[in-house]
């Protein structure tokens, strides 16, 4: 996420974008919390995580590695629509 708006910064870009970005990385650390939580085995040995453990099992490696689920491909500043809609 952090990565996202260091690329956000070469763009001339919405504020209200950036301000939004800026809110959800705010959560990361909830998502990390969550994470710790899950990866325990203990936690893993219950009826809320195993009678749904497929699903379960997904949504922590994709949270885990959402590089291999979630691809974002940004355009260079030149490339951007709102670049190009401002030189209009």
């Amino acid at each position: 996420m952090r990565a996202v708006l260091e690329e956000l910064d070469g763009f001339d870009s919405d504020d209200a974008v950036k301000a939004q970005l800026s809110k959800l990385l705010s959560a990361a650390d909830t998502a990390r919390s969550i994470e710790a939580f899950w990866l325990d085995p203990a936690h893993q040995n219950c009826a809320s995580w195993q009678g749904h453990e497929d699903i379960n099992v997904v949504m922590l490696a994709t949270s885990l590695m959402p590089a291999g689920f979630l691809n974002l491909h940004l355009p260079s500043p030149a490339q951007s629509p709102i670049s190009r809609s401002r030189q209009a």
